[in-house]
């Protein structure tokens, strides 16, 4: 979990090794929890989700 300091905007950041883990279900419905967690613990601000593969890619999620 990050905050952007210029933005003040909330990441969840989720390391996985899987090149391509916006492609898995599962993992994109663990995410999403996360990102509804810190949603309600932050109500009216924004938080972005993205995953971070072994590869160094930063993939984000979709808003919801």
């Amino acid at each position: 979990l990050v905050q952007r300091r210029d933005t003040r905007e909330w990441w969840v950041l989720d390391y996985k090794t899987n090149p391509a883990p916006e492609l898995d279900p599962e993992l994109i419905a663990q995410i999403n929890q996360y990102r509804e967690a810190v949603q309600a613990i932050y109500p009216g601000q924004s938080v972005r989700a993205a995953f971070l593969t072994g590869q160094g890619d930063l993939v984000e999620l979709p808003a919801r």
